[in-house]
């Protein structure tokens, strides 16, 4: 008697990822640098993307934490207008 085994498909995406996708709009420039970049890596597009997105998230994230520098109210000296 044959036994049979059923494979599952393997899932290409992180454990934990929705199916939930988001769409972009890129200019064609912006769709070129990505393909180029996705080749270069022997990524897809979509992971490509989801790396440029995880590192521009994660600088984001830093850049928002850093102390943020306001400008002072008094104006600058030479630029009255009297």
């Amino acid at each position: 008697m044959e036994k049979h085994i059923t494979l599952q498909p393997l899932s290409r995406a992180p454990n934990g990822m929705v199916r939930t996708r988001v769409n972009m709009p890129l200019t064609e420039a912006e769709l070129a640098d990505l393909l180029a970049l996705a080749q270069q890596e022997a990524r897809s597009a979509g992971s490509m993307a989801r790396l440029l997105f995880l590192r521009g998230l994660a600088a984001y994230q830093q850049q928002a934490q850093q102390p943020q520098v306001t400008r002072s109210s008094t104006a600058t000296p030479g630029t009255d207008h009297d």
